[in-house]
């Protein structure tokens, strides 16, 4: 990773913005303003700025949406100038890290050594309720934050809090927990320029939350993770027993990421046998089945993101069933319908895609269907079938056009009559070439678009939701 993408001047004002009162409001304000104005991440929009504000509206222009593609700025005295919004790919190094297995015990010795070297600790307040030997090691310990992941708490308010904490002379992160606390810790260290490493202590964020460099956060009034960076993680270590701790709601939750790439990739070797053994409900689970799906979904990953680091082509097909999945979990967010886990989420997506006709052909192994089936069966209570009775029709199908406005995917969400939803629609292994041949030149990402209006009627054939 080289200077470019993150002069100094961009982390002196992370740096203000993280500890100033008054500097947070202005950034605060200019990102609220950008959000009203339905700006989308290709948008490039001309701003008026004094010399004093020209470095923050730099700054929020690299966090809005992980990126626009550039600000023009002017200055009372009529200078003009164009900066750069997104991070230039030749300025940042690999966004997939190095990747090691180890045991719990070796892990904790290394996290402790780096602490002891001036690493700031993040770790899962979830994970340490079960593995009482890092619970000791780190309790109150003035380099280390214990962080409860909720949606609600994902929010610069908290890195804020955070970065309050670190000792001035903090040399890295280490983020130990699930993709809430990896994407916030990512950030953190991405904002301050400082090395990241990471491992994943949930079967989800292993499969997919954790390896991409996609770091951010929450906006609370403009949806998931609407301010962030692509910044690389340096050293991704798994410990594959730690996931034995884990319900099986939570393993279900990374099958279904499993699932999507199965989709995008084509089953290999024995990974649809490892799927198969993991949704059984069982105790201990197999750890060569979780170790060996680590293994392919990591794969996977790299091959996508090696080929479109920033997503502007292939690796948007890893969004397969998110649209609708994040529909869902926006929803249960805000109360409208029973919460619904991520993973869970991305499998209703998945379910919805297989049933609707979006103009593809396309089959998959019967083993495939009903490996999605089954994993949502484990959603309870049951997506409601009807609109809720608390709640009347005109503001139902309100919330769903908020959330589907705020779906950083979507290319001009503005007005209803103009909008489009996106989706990837690639056929079963449609990208099997990327396992031999990492070169994108001869793929592209399938896509079909439909009108809100089509989106309700799709959403009520497929038994997804009835609006």
């Amino acid at each position: 990773m080289t200077d470019p993408a993150f002069p100094s001047e961009f982390v002196e004002t992370s740096r203000l913005i993280l500890q100033n009162d008054s500097t947070h409001k202005e950034a605060e304000a200019l990102l609220d303003s950008w959000f009203r104005e339905g700006l989308t991440r290709s948008s490039s929009p001309t701003i008026s700025v004094s010399q004093k504000e020209a470095a923050l509206a730099q700054w929020c222009a690299q966090v809005y949406k992980r990126g626009l593609r550039a600000i023009d700025l002017k200055t009372p005295a009529g200078d003009e100038s164009s900066v750069l919004g997104r991070q230039d790919p030749a300025a940042v190094s690999d966004l997939i890290p190095s990747f090691r297995e180890t045991s719990s015990e070796s892990l904790l010795e290394s996290v402790v050594a780096d602490r002891d070297r001036g690493f700031f600790c993040v770790l899962d307040g979830g994970f340490l309720k079960h593995w009482k030997k890092w619970q000791l090691e780190h309790k109150d310990h003035p380099k280390v934050v214990v962080h409860t992941p909720r949606e609600k708490t994902k929010t610069l308010d908290t890195i804020r809090a955070w970065a309050q904490k670190m000792p001035p002379n903090t040399s890295g992160v280490w983020s130990i927990g699930g993709g809430i606390t990896t994407d916030m810790a990512g950030f953190l260290a991405g904002l301050l320029h400082l090395p990241h490493r990471s491992s994943p202590t949930t079967f989800l964020s292993a499969s997919d939350a954790s390896l991409g460099g996609k770091t951010g956060v929450n906006h609370p009034l403009f949806g998931k993770n609407q301010l962030g960076l692509f910044y690389p993680t340096e050293d991704w270590v798994v410990a594959a027993e730690h996931f034995q701790s884990l319900n099986h709601v939570e393993i279900c939750c990374g099958l279904a990421e499993t699932l999507k790439h199965v989709w995008l990739w084509g089953e290999e070797g024995d990974t649809s046998t490892h799927i198969e053994q993991l949704l059984r409900p069982q105790s201990p689970r197999p750890e060569s089945a979780l170790k060996a799906l680590v293994q392919f979904n990591y794969k996977v990953k790299r091959a996508f993101v090696e080929a479109d680091p920033f997503e502007k082509g292939l690796r948007k097909a890893l969004n397969l069933g998110h649209t609708v999945g994040h529909l869902l979990e926006g929803l249960g967010e805000s109360g409208w319908i029973p919460p619904l886990p991520h993973g869970l989420a991305v499998a209703a997506g998945l379910r919805f895609l297989m049933r609707s006709d979006l103009g593809w052909v396309s089959t998959w192994p019967e083993g495939f269907e009903k490996a999605v089936e089954r994993l949502c069966q484990e959603i309870s209570p049951p997506l409601p079938q009807k609109c809720p009775g608390h709640i009347d029709t005109e503001n139902w199908e309100t919330a769903f056009w908020r959330l589907l406005r705020n779906d950083k995917k979507q290319e001009d969400p503005r007005a209803a009559a103009e909008m489009q939803i996106s989706f990837a629609t690639p056929s079963f292994g449609h990208f099997s070439s990327l396992a031999v041949n990492s070169s994108s030149s001869s793929l592209s990402v399938p896509q079909q678009k439909i009108s809100f209006s089509h989106l309700l009627q799709l959403l009520k054939k497929t038994d997804t939701l009835v609006v």
